[in-house]
């Protein structure tokens, strides 16, 4: 997030190289301070000057007199308004996007016009940024509502019915899925979930997925395992040999993946096979045999994935490690 304190404050930011071509913009913007000027020119254009009222910490309008700008389209999170009557809510952050009418340029934030003669530091500062999003070609209507969301659910954790992004996202939590429910994770970047019932979750496009094995779990209407999956397995002293993953309506396997072992301090020595999910039908089952890697292993020891055809099981095998010599 950029700070650029007070308005007034003289703090602005200059890019490396003034984009041409404008057409639509998203801000993830905040007004505590006034909000400043959205954008401007790195010369003496501003295509997004603001309105009268920018210059105390007030709601202003969002746009000056430019037809580019103000004949556009313009959202706050997610509601067209009129910005040459609508401002910022001068109190937090807001999701602002415009689609302009003709391209426009741009090459500083948080000032206006800084290449005038005349300087004025009046017109600087004002605003906080948490993400900013440029796109030389003007986006649609369906498009600006799937950026919207996307940025609704990454900064506000909030889910936008009818968008890619319906449900709010899911970190750190313990989810009990009912049978006919639905976990689509989505890429949340979780450091765990822990989930039980007998729902089906999936992540099939980005990683992780990451489950706990510290339970029975049970899977009726099939489970993916995403490429870059993680599945700990909390040793805790003993062979956890009931709590792997049992799922039937299919197991699929997308890419590589770890098993990392925990707690396995009290760890002696030998070797020992943990069973992690059994399945009825499976596609990419080499993948898991191949692809994945283990780690956790207590000193001198590995720990290695792999897939038994047999028994229509996955699992991961501790094993001794190290140089064997024979010395004659």
């Amino acid at each position: 997030m950029l700070d650029f304190g007070q308005y007034g404050s003289t703090q602005w930011l200059l890019w490396n190289a003034q984009v041409n071509g404008i057409r639509t913009v998203f801000w993830v913007i905040g007004s505590q301070a006034g909000g400043g000027h959205m954008m401007s020119g790195s010369g003496d254009l501003n295509y997004f000057v603001r309105g009268p009222n920018y210059i105390s910490n007030t709601p202003a309008v969002l746009w000056g007199s430019w037809l580019a700008v103000t004949g556009g389209v313009t959202r706050i999170d997610g509601a067209p308004v009129n910005g040459t009557l609508t401002g910022l809510n001068g109190a937090g952050y807001q999701i602002v996007s415009l689609t302009t009418t003709d391209a426009v340029f741009a090459g500083a934030f948080a000032c206006d016009r800084p290449g005038r003669k005349y300087s004025d530091g009046t017109h600087c500062g004002g605003q906080r940024l948490a993400e900013v999003l440029i796109y030389t070609r003007a986006l649609t209507d369906a498009e600006c509502a799937e950026v919207e969301a996307y940025l609704a659910w990454k900064w506000f954790g909030r889910g936008t019915p009818g968008t890619s992004f319906a449900a709010a996202p899911h970190t750190g939590a313990t989810i009990d899925l009912a049978s006919d429910a639905d976990l689509i994770l989505n890429g949340v970047a979780t450091d765990a979930v822990t989930v039980t019932g007998s729902g089906y979750v999936a992540n099939a496009e980005v990683p992780p997925t990451v489950f706990q094995l510290t339970g029975p779990r049970v899977f009726e209407q099939g489970l993916v395992l995403a490429d870059g999956a993680v599945l700990y397995v909390d040793y805790d002293g003993a062979q956890p040999a009931a709590d792997q993953i049992t799922v039937s309506g299919g197991l699929t396997v997308l890419g590589g993946g770890q098993v990392v072992v925990d707690r396995v301090s009290n760890w002696t020595s030998g070797q020992q096979t943990v069973p992690l999910i059994s399945y009825d039908t499976i596609s990419g089952g080499a993948s898991f045999d191949t692809q994945w890697r283990g780690s956790g292993a207590p000193f001198g020891h590995s720990v290695n994935p792999g897939w038994v055809q047999d028994e229509n099981l996955l699992n991961a095998v501790l094993y001794p490690s190290g140089l064997l010599l024979y010395l004659k």
